[in-house]
């Protein structure tokens, strides 16, 4: 029974991590995808800013979640 808890704990953790780096390559991707449109003059630069806030607080929701998720607590 135990050894079934250990297991499932460690599922746990490595998809969290997985699912972790993938989404903070996707937010750095939008930026440059951001920047890009304001230099074509596609986006403003006040849209431009209000999308990379988002992108950036989304960035620090998934370092937190990969920090908590780091975290083993064996009962």
């Amino acid at each position: 029974m135990k050894s079934m808890k250990m297991r499932s704990i460690c599922a746990a953790v490595t998809g969290a991590l997985l699912f972790g780096f993938g989404a903070n390559a996707m937010a750095d991707s939008s930026v440059d995808i951001v920047n890009a449109l304001i230099a074509k003059g596609v986006l403003t630069e006040e849209e431009g800013a209000l999308i990379t806030k988002g992108a950036k607080e989304e960035k620090a929701a998934n370092a937190a979640a990969i920090k908590k998720a780091g975290k083993l607590t064996v009962y």
